[in-house]
């Protein structure tokens, strides 16, 4: 997805941001957050000012193990300070680097639109970070620390340096303590200083400051009152934009879970950490085991990010004056005279001014401009993003499924609880949402065990008395915290209760285009933040910064289970640090070795006043040793278990990937209960929005549209009908098509369909991060997603919706086939779960087509997800289909709609769908020579039920990245990296799209509208369905089944042990009989391992056992799963066929059709290099090779090579739609990059040398092809559909010669080219099974139309097809554009070029084609049909 450049930052002027906080590490953390924000300018530095305080000590016992840093200790804090900087920088590096076989049930991150930094950027951002010198408590240190804001940022010029800086000052109960007086003072030192560093107010020299405070809850009034005493007393000469932005408690960073293991894991990681980190721990410990407010009450968790993001927004916001300020502003908030407290310069003015006799001026001097928000939880029921009740569900995930690894884990016995449990209070509304708990009645029962541990932990028989004193700190914090949760229950209960207060108006307040109430400077004003949420939404430039700064779009799961893990570390470090006796002696826990702050304060443009040298940090503090205890709890690393995804038992039905069942009596016996009850929820505990998409509403406004009711009087004046039949025809039409979607039926569908999955899957395995990608595009407002799936099964309909149902992400409306109308109960099911059904093709039906694109349109703009397969039908051959542009259209119609407002973008999802074993197999085998497809009903359902017996290996999503309508209308050129697209592009398709359309018209289902406008260029829609297609194939997972597939078919026929013979007259002695019966079962592991770097080496994604496994391993799984086509013969030697029939070879080419993409390319050059080329070194037998071995080179002109090359691809462009007319590319780059991969293939393996390309004696260039193993691989790939073209190309020009100007039947004329060729393959006159695939056969057909050879037509009434009579609706093929004479001898030329490329290493090769053959038998077989089609 791409975005315009983002204008959203700090102004130009601002030159440095200055946190002014404690030197800790939550002021570190905060740092960080602040250097890695999208809205800080990378050329800003970020300055930390160390705030002293004289009273320093958090809300418990003051000799605990969390006392603040003195005052006195500068040079420690400071180097511990960067040494935490230094380990956030390691953790987003870390964060960055891609883990192999990574699924979706593992935790990541995702952010689109570039606002997170790249690996490479995090070094440079983070080192902008440096320490003022910390002054102590008292005026004369910190205007010593503050004078340099004071003057002039280049030495000459006047302006003060408070223009060039944003001063962010973070205020809160962990870090300062609960006393608020004691808290402040050094903030109100700071501050008046600050605020009067210019001197008294000239008009003449007024500057403008900016000033963002983080406060949380316990500091708001305290800090409101503190800075309205500042603003009417103070004298300045700068007008302050101030923005407060308040929140409960300031947790851990949510935006990178590094930083948040690092800030957890400090040693006031839970001191100062916030509410989330103290019930952590709390619950860790046992001593918290029952909750004190309900599972549906907003969670009062901010992550400190997210609320200094948030703060920044609101900041910029109000400096543009486009965010309401406080009431008070006004007046209250306002210099008006002469201050009894003045500083400095504006003293000694204001002492000048009184001693001429004059008299400071009553009005308002200044014009401060200050607002204030609160960045929490909604409290509308539904609304909050995260609720307690999923917190306990969160940690119960992480410390109930892994307690006894926890417990195995931990470094000191009996100090965690071994069956941690969180209870809630019993209430009627969470039953309904969150389901019964056999224990809710036992709430009061866990509070008295939950005391008995306290007590226990306290006890030093116990445990030792120096863990029971830190243990004690922590208990403490968890009773300030329970308090402070039931606290802030309280007033927000009351505040809800309460009416919105009434102000007068006020005339100075600034301009705002915000929906937002007047309130008062100290109100926890939750709407303003929504409000600005929203507004930051409405613009679609601006939309990555939502991700920054809204607590919807955080990923609470990973978040608290991230925590969670940290929490335990910082458990354990902490417990060791307490008995080797570290905080007896007043010693610090040490801190990993620093990076040399001097080096980072270097590169400030203007050093920090007062920033002292740090030393690092001796090799011996970080060494471990027995001498050094310290330095060994801090690098000591514990085998807590990685935190898993909620759903991953419920994709992973059986292996090493499950993880332990949540320990609850109704998760472990009652699990298809609790499933029934959950699925369809959200991630905040609520049901999910399940509204059916056709309702009377719908129904209404779709028949009332414009366009349908003219259709409609159109169409009843032609047909002589009433208006109101046709309306109720129409009604008919849109309650057939439209879908039901309701929690019932999702609900039993989804437990069937769980259970069948169970029992014949082994998982259903999801590329990593496409749950974090799929929650990211559903969380964006104002942006439709569709998902556009491949179709390789029936299943494919429940795969997708099962996995988002599971997932807790919305559930899509699926398109479907009208047949499944015949299922019954099945199709009611299927309608209920969100399909809705459309006909395979409604051509000539402008009502039908104008009412389906209706409600696709509703569906898009409601930004409802939407589901469709692109290809429009099973692939039966395994390979990616050419798109089908129906419903595409109406979807591209939906957003390019001119005036349309509902939409940003819609965001084409591709999702690759593969199967170890495809369940239809064979059938889909048998279909492709010719037998009918079986009927959906409920009675072959219940005959495949025989699947049910045994395993079929497991499926295969992959979620690639998205296709943004938007983006590609703005850069229709775009293609993938390497390639370079072409100038002409979007001139040249258009008429190739055209004719690649008409080219279809056999399984065409775009409608032939009433209102021919055409919204959407044809040129934009096919580049848009190319693009899809690629992604969908590039991503397509293979699996092992494939591999030895590929393998069985592509080097079987070298290494069988007849393959001696040779060809004759041929210069490649690499020979092999038609089809080899067993290739030995060494080779077969031989190629599976070369065929597996191959495919690593191309970046194709491979599934975990095609990955990881060894080749042995492998093999035995994918016969498995091909068992019934492939076997190990009886003296385990070899690997075998099991029937010689032509279905078991289909059935196996579709198998290897998984991975053709890969290589495909380098197929083409290779087959024109062996027909073309000539042999320039001694080619050497295929049969001993391995790997990248050299075993000749073919040299083949390079004018020849592109010729041939562009001809395939025109060819090939349906059966390979990556070669069609839409694609972006050129074709130079093409040809450039395909050759210069097949070449380096062997440079990279081979050591024997050769030139790549050389100048023949004519001056033309001739280009030098490797002869590999790679290159036989690929001919036994590409050859078998250059065969089958060949034979289209033969039939195509004898039954057009027969039957000059006759319309020829489409289907008669390709189940004449099917037959024929499966006779000449079973005589072993074709050698490749590909030329009985009745599907590849349409799509080179359908390739000569796009050429203009033939030309499809529609015959209206009675027409002569050949020799038979068929009726009007069935499609011909005649003579194309080209004409009869002209299309003859194209047919004749193309036939005679495919000749020279058809290839099979046979002695019987030369023999196998003989054209008048395949002539003679073309004829007699399509007389014999007509013939049977009279009669």
């Amino acid at each position: 997805m791409n975005f315009p450049p983002a204008r959203l930052t700090l102004t130009e002027e601002c030159k440095q941001v200055v946190l002014a906080a404690p030197i800790d590490g939550l002021t570190a953390v905060c740092a960080c957050a602040l250097a890695t924000s999208p809205l800080v300018p990378l050329n800003c530095r970020v300055l930390v000012h160390g705030v002293s305080m004289q009273n320093s000590c958090p809300s418990f016992d003051k000799d605990g193990p969390h006392t603040a840093r003195s005052s006195t200790d500068a040079r420690v804090a400071t180097r511990d300070f960067m040494s935490t900087v230094q380990q956030v920088e390691a953790k987003l590096k870390a964060s960055r680097t891609t883990r192999r076989n990574m699924s979706a049930t593992h935790m990541t991150q995702f952010f689109y639109g570039g606002v997170s930094p790249k690996a490479d950027e995090i070094g440079p951002m983070l080192r902008r970070i440096s320490v003022l010198g910390s002054g102590t408590a008292g005026n004369a240190n910190v205007a010593t620390s503050l004078r340099g804001f004071a003057v002039a940022s280049d030495g000459g010029n006047s302006t003060p340096l408070v223009e060039d800086s944003v001063f962010v000052l973070v205020l809160n109960a962990q870090s300062l303590g609960s006393d608020t007086e004691g808290g402040l003072e050094g903030y109100s030192t700071f501050l008046r200083h600050l605020w009067s560093a210019a001197g008294f107010p000239q008009p003449q020299k007024r500057a403008r400051g900016s000033l963002v405070m983080i406060v949380d809850d316990v500091y708001r009034a305290a800090v409101c009152a503190m800075l309205s005493s500042i603003a009417k007393e103070v004298a300045t000469a700068i007008d302050w934009v101030v923005l407060l932005a308040y929140s409960y408690s300031m947790d851990p960073p949510a935006l990178e879970f590094g930083a948040a293991e690092v800030a957890v894991q400090a040693v006031t990681g839970i001191s100062q950490g916030g509410i989330l980190p103290a019930l952590c721990a709390a619950n860790a410990l046992g001593v918290l085991r029952h909750f004190p407010v309900s599972r549906s009450e907003p969670a009062a968790i901010t992550p400190v990010d997210v609320i200094l993001n948030a703060a920044l927004l609101g900041h910029i916001y109000l400096r543009q004056g486009q965010l309401p300020e406080c009431v008070e502003c006004a007046d209250d908030l306002q210099y008006c005279g002469t201050s009894t407290v003045l500083a400095d310069a504006g003293a000694a003015a204001a002492a000048k001014t009184m001693a001429e006799g004059l008299t400071p001026p009553a009005r308002c001097v200044t014009r401060h401009r200050i607002a204030s928000f609160a960045v929490a939880e909604s409290r509308k029921p539904g609304e909050a993003s995260f609720v307690w009740g999923m917190l306990g569900e969160y940690l119960m995930g992480y410390y109930g499924r892994f307690a006894d690894q926890i417990s195995a884990a931990f470094p000191v016995a009996d100090v965690l609880a071994r069956a941690p449990i969180l209870q809630f209070p019993f209430r009627l509304a969470d039953l309904a949402n969150f389901g019964p708990e056999p224990r809710a009645a036992a709430y009061a029962l866990e509070g008295w065990r939950a005391y008995q541990q306290r007590q226990r932990l306290m006890e030093a028989e116990v445990v030792k008395a120096e863990v029971a004193q830190v243990l004690k700190a922590y208990v403490a914090q968890m009773d300030g915290t329970v308090g402070c949760i039931q606290r802030i229950a309280r007033e927000a209960a009351v505040r809800d209760k309460a009416p919105a207060a009434v102000f007068p108006a006020s005339t100075g307040t600034a301009p705002s285009s915000f929906a937002a109430r007047p309130y008062r400077l100290d109100e926890f004003n939750v709407a303003l933040y929504y409000s600005l949420l929203r507004r930051l939404a409405s613009n679609y430039a601006l939309m990555p910064y939502h991700q920054c700064v809204a607590l919807v779009e955080v990923d609470w799961e990973a978040y608290v289970s991230v925590v969670a893990r940290a929490v335990l570390e910082h458990l354990a470090r902490r417990v060791l640090c307490s008995l080797s006796g570290v905080h007896q002696d007043g010693s610090r826990f040490p801190a990993p070795p620093v990076v040399d702050i001097a080096s980072i304060v270097g590169v400030v443009r203007n050093p920090p006043v007062g920033n002292a040298p740090v030393e690092r940090a001796s090799a011996s503090a970080a060494t471990p040793s027995p001498t050094n205890p310290k330095a060994v709890a801090a690098n000591d690393s514990f085998a807590f278990p990685e935190p898993r995804r909620h759903f991953t038992n419920d994709i992973v039905y059986h292996g090493a990937g499950r993880i332990p069942p949540l320990p609850t009596f109704t998760r472990k016996y009652l699990d298809p209960f609790v499933f029934l009850h959950r699925i369809g929820m959200t991630a905040n505990g609520w049901r999910a929005d399940m509204t059916p998409g056709m309702t009377p509403q719908v129904l209404t406004a779709i028949i009332a549209q414009p366009d349908i009711q003219r259709l409609m009087t159109a169409l009843a004046a032609k047909d002589g009908a009433s208006k109101k039949d046709v309306e109720a025809h129409a009604k008919r039409i849109l309650l057939q098509c439209g879908d039901t979607l309701n929690h019932v039926p999702c609900r039993a569908t989804g437990l069937m369909v769980l259970s069948v999955f169970r029992r014949i899957y082994g998982r259903i395995d999801v590329n990593g991060g496409a749950y974090e990608r799929l929650h990211r595009y559903f969380a964006m407002p104002r942006v439709a997603v569709v998902l556009v799936p491949l179709h390789r099964s029936y299943i494919d309909f429940l795969v997708l919706s099962e996995v988002l149902a599971l997932m807790q992400l919305p559930l899509p409306h699926i398109v479907a086939g009208e047949n499944f109308l015949s299922m019954g109960i099945v199709a009611a099911l299927m309608r209920g779960s969100g399909a809705f059904f459309m006909r395979r093709s409604f051509r000539g039906d402008p009502l039908y087509a104008a009412l389906l694109k209706g409600y696709v349109r509703h569906l898009v703009r409601a930004r409802r997800p939407l589901e469709f397969f692109i290809e429009g039908a099973r692939s039966r051959t395994g390979k990616t289909m050419a798109p089908r542009m129906g419903l595409l259209k109406f979807v591209c119609d939906t957003f390019y709609e001119p005036g349309q407002q509902e939409l940003d973008d819609v965001l084409m999802v591709p999702v690759s769908l593969s199967y170890d074993e495809v369940l239809e197999a064979t059938t889909h085998a048998k279909e492709l020579l010719g037998v009918p497809k079986p009927k959906e009903s409920p009675m072959n359902m219940l005959k495949a039920r025989s699947l049910l017996n045994r395993m079929h290996g497991n499926i295969n999503i992959h979620v690639g990245e998205p296709v943004s309508l938007r983006s590609l209308k703005k850069h229709p050129l775009k293609c993938p990296p390497p390639l370079q697209p072409h100038g002409e592009h979007l001139s040249r398709s258009a008429a190739a799209a055209a004719n690649t359309a008409s080219g279809r018209k056999t399984l065409d289902t775009t409608p032939s509208m009433a209102d021919d406008r055409q919204i959407t260029p044809a040129p934009l829609l096919a580049t848009i369905a190319w693009h899809l297609i690629y992604r969908l194939q590039r991503n397509t997972v293979i699996t092992p089944a494939s591999m030895v597939s590929a393998v069985v078919e592509c080097l079987g026929p070298y290494c069988s042990p007849s393959s001696t013979q040779l060809k004759e007259g041929s210069d490649t002695t690499a020979t092999a009989p038609a089809a080899a019966a067993v290739m030995p079962l060494e080779k077969v592991r031989q190629g599976v391992q070369w065929l597996r770097g191959l495919l690593r080496h191309r970046g194709a994604q491979l599934s975990k056992e095609a990955d990881e496994l060894s080749p042995d391993r492998l093999v035995t799984l994918a016969l498995v799963n091909l068992y019934r086509y492939l076997h190990i013969t009886g003296d385990m030697s070899g690997v075998a066929y099991r029937s010689k029939d032509v279905v078991t070879r289909i059935a196996v080419n579709i198998s290897t059709n998984q991975l053709i993409h890969v290589c495909v390319d380098e197929a083409l050059i290779a087959i024109v290099a062996q027909a073309f080329g000539s042999a320039t070194t001694p080619h050497r037998q295929p049969s001993d090779a391995t790997g990248g071995m050299l075993l000749g080179v073919r040299s083949v002109n390079a004018d020849v090579l592109k010729s041939q090359t562009q001809l395939l691809q025109r060819l090939l462009s349906v059966e390979f739609p990556i070669y069609a007319a839409a694609a972006p590319m050129s074709f130079a780059s093409w040809l450039e990059c395909t050759l210069s991969r097949l070449q380096q293939h062997c440079l990279e393996e081979s050591t024997a040398p050769f030139e790549l390309s050389s100048t023949n004696s004519c001056g033309g260039t001739v280009v030098h092809v490797p002869v590999t193993q790679y290159f036989y691989f690929l001919l036994q790939l590409i050859c078998p559909h250059v065969e089958a073209l060949y034979a289209v190309l033969v039939t195509a020009s004898t039954l057009l010669a027969a039957f000059p100007g006759k319309l020829l039947g489409a289907a008669d004329v390709l189940t004449t080219t099917q037959r024929v060729c499966s006779d000449l393959y079973a005589e072993r006159k074709l050698f490749y099974v590909v030329a009985a695939n009745k599907e590849s056969l349409q799509h080179y057909y359908e390739s000569l139309v796009a050429l203009s050879v033939l030309q499809l037509k529609r015959p209206s009434g009675i027409a002569v097809l050949g020799q038979s009579k068929v009726n009007s609706g069935v499609v011909a093929y005649t003579i194309g554009s080209l004409g009869q004479e002209a299309a003859l001898a194209r047919l004749d030329a193309l036939s005679g070029q495919m000749q020279a490329l058809c290839w099979h290493p046979s002695t019987e090769a030369e023999r196998c084609i003989g054209k008048e053959a395949i002539q003679e038998r073309i004829l007699r077989v399509y007389r014999e049909l007509m013939h049977h089609s009279k009669m």
